[in-house]
């Protein structure tokens, strides 16, 4: 971890040690959000699960707009906004307040975490193309390292029968989304490649719908993304239900992941900050992610035991590449395509894709795991196959 800031550009350090200190308070709620909810806020379990859906579409709704306010205030500031507030609506959580408050708070919680996200990517613009896509990179293992310590944190606190344990875990998360902004705030600035004089006309607000380019790579960077539910969904789902592999096993498969991408997401990410490189990087992404489908489906043609648990470690193996390759190759397309002066507004839009695949994959999964046999996973191979050509055929076409 220490080489990984050590070669960090002097701007892009705090950006990167801030990312580490707001996942490891993220990490640690993650896992019991919805045990604060109802032990201690006292909500009705179905209640709790109505507001986290309800938050989830206002944030869906909200990330545009925001990257438009965004580009007038910066997007550190913004960035620095959104951590505070979080950190504020978390504290108000605190007092136990009425439903209809905590729905608010939720709101507000959620939108600031999916808004978070390119935020910290349009931050990272500022630096030369080479170095931007790197520092994301550098982002991605931090944010890993501090969910994994975070989701530690968050089981110790489960042990303590009381209350205590999931107070001391929102006070966790408080100290650090403040530890974070504080950061953001002391890092030294640099001024960002002056856009070029705007037109007379005013530009929409939504200008980029109008880009055939830059909505075609938000929709094929989400699917190829589906590396991510597939990891969290699928694959549990996947062993408990269809093969005879104990549940014991899925802890090791995600910390399997969670090595992988720490070990090697820099390395994987080079080469990927101009088009025709993001494209190989997506092209790659969806062919690993069509053989994780093959190996997935192989486990039913083995015997239990070693065997099965080996085919679903290489399975694993080939979902992290699919996903250091997919999140590499997303940055630099994002970049690529993304005009200066709307940055912050076509990366909020291009957020969109991965918020909207997130709602959609638990079905779209569940039919694949439901499908007979492994016509599910075969189904899905041949989806993945086509998506990389498809990513391949137009960054190359876009490229020319």
């Amino acid at each position: 971890m220490a080489s990984v800031l050590s070669t960090a550009p002097r701007f892009a350090s705090p950006v990167v040690v801030a990312a580490l200190v707001d996942s490891l308070g993220s990490g640690a709620y993650l896992g019991l959000s919805i045990v604060m909810l109802t032990r201690y806020v006292g909500l009705p379990a179905l209640t709790a699960a109505g507001f986290l859906s309800a938050a989830g579409v206002v944030a869906f709704l909200l990330l545009v707009p925001l990257g438009l306010l965004a580009e007038r205030i910066g997007a550190r500031a913004m960035l620095v906004a959104l951590h505070a507030t979080r950190a504020g609506a978390y504290a108000l959580m605190l007092l136990r307040p009425p439903a209809a408050v905590v729905l608010v708070l939720l709101c507000v919680v959620t939108a600031g975490e999916r808004s978070a996200i390119p935020m910290l990517q349009t931050l990272a613009a500022e630096l030369s193309e080479s170095d931007r896509v790197t520092t994301m990179a550098r982002v991605r293992v931090m944010q890993n390292t501090g969910m994994s310590i975070g989701a530690g944190l968050a089981a110790l606190a489960l042990t303590v029968r009381s209350t205590t344990g999931l107070v001391a875990v929102v006070l966790w998360n408080i100290l650090s989304y403040l530890g974070a902004g504080a950061l953001l705030l002391r890092g030294p600035r640099r001024t960002p490649v002056p856009p070029p004089a705007s037109p007379a006309a005013r530009t929409p607000r939504f200008v980029m719908l109008r880009d055939g380019r830059f909505a075609a790579a938000t929709v094929v960077c989400a699917v190829l993304g589906l590396h991510a539910p597939v990891l969290t969904f699928a694959v549990p789902l996947w062993v408990t239900s269809r093969t005879s592999l104990p549940s014991g096993v899925l802890p090791a498969l995600v910390l399997c992941n969670t090595v992988s991408v720490v070990l090697l997401q820099v390395r994987l990410s080079k080469g990927t900050h101009e088009t025709r490189g993001a494209g190989r990087a997506l092209s790659q992404s969806g062919l690993l992610l069509a053989l994780t489908a093959l190996l997935m489906a192989c486990t039913l043609a083995v015997p239990g035991g070693w065997d099965a648990a080996a085919v679903l470690v290489a399975a694993i193996l080939a979902q992290a590449g699919a996903e250091m390759r997919q999140q590499a190759g997303a940055w630099g397309l994002s970049y690529a395509l993304s005009p200066i002066e709307h940055r912050a507004r076509y990366l909020s839009f291009f957020s969109l894709g991965s918020v909207a695949r997130n709602a959609v994959a638990p079905i779209l999964l569940t039919a694949v795991v439901a499908a007979p046999g492994a016509w599910g996973w075969l189904a899905l191979a041949l989806g993945m196959a086509v998506t990389s050509l498809l990513a391949i055929l137009l960054t190359g076409h876009w490229t020319r």
